[in-house]
């Protein structure tokens, strides 16, 4: 699996400032959604309609987004966004739910194993009569659980819609022409096009005055924003072209 092809992919200027873009406003729309009251009967039922409403567009931008992913980077048309067709906006709408799901299943084993590890240190320390630490457990714990939660899961997901959508069957996403390369690549994208972001916002340099921390923070976060769509396409383009790799003869 190339990761330079995967980028000249997936890096279109277009491509990167659409799908930011459409980012910004689905995590608007989602607290707007968390900030509808739920007191009375009517108010629940408008937040149920609002989140039907945005997990079918959700699903219809990542059905789009595939497919337009699954191009060469010649044709560099964006239309696909916008029309993905019938059928795998319905099967992308399954996946998404699906695969909500299953990252909340994931998150509440995450935390029952943190609860058990957590006694792994008292029972060394009791049994060596030294002190050892919880932090490399715990960390080594959270590594996995994040590689599932955002590399593994959404993978299959993402293989398995780009399989339905060139006609192939569920089972064809599973079945990788080179897996260890794919999911290499999506540890390697993980570590630096998510984390570094992730470190970029949360990092504040030392400013003079108030106008200089605003744009500091302005300029971090926007940056981190960025950085974070190119690595989330990034991982995207890995995930469509195994398929297309399976694919070809």
């Amino acid at each position: 699996m190339n990761l330079l092809r995967a980028a000249r992919i997936s890096w279109r200027p277009s491509l990167v400032v659409t799908s930011a873009a459409v980012a910004f406003g689905f995590t608007a729309a989602w607290y707007g959604w968390l900030d509808i009251p739920d007191s009375t009967g009517f108010y629940l039922g408008l937040q149920v309609v609002v989140a039907v409403v945005l997990w079918l567009a959700a699903a219809g931008f990542y059905a789009g987004l595939t497919g337009v992913l699954a191009l060469q980077p010649e044709p560099g048309r964006l239309r696909g966004l916008w029309r993905p067709g019938v059928r795998p906006w319905l099967t992308a709408a399954v996946i998404v739910l699906v695969l909500a799901i299953a990252l909340g299943c994931l998150n509440e084993l995450e935390a029952l194993c943190l609860h058990a590890v957590w006694k792994i240190p008292s029972w060394l320390t009791w049994k060596l009569n030294y002190p050892v630490q919880s932090a490399p457990f715990t960390t080594a714990v959270q590594m996995l659980f994040a590689f599932l939660l955002w590399g593994v899961l959404p993978g299959l997901a993402t293989m398995v819609l780009v399989a339905r959508e060139r006609g192939c069957g569920v089972c064809s996403g599973w079945r990788m022409a080179h897996p260890y390369q794919v999911w290499a690549g999506t540890a390697v994208t993980l570590i630096v096009l998510e984390v570094l972001p992730w470190r970029l916002a949360h990092w504040v340099p030392r400013m003079h005055s108030a106008l200089g921390e605003l744009f500091s923070a302005l300029a971090r976060i926007g940056a981190a924003g960025i950085l974070g769509v190119m690595g989330w396409l990034l991982l995207l383009t890995l995930w469509t072209q195994a398929v297309e790799a399976q694919k070809s003869p």
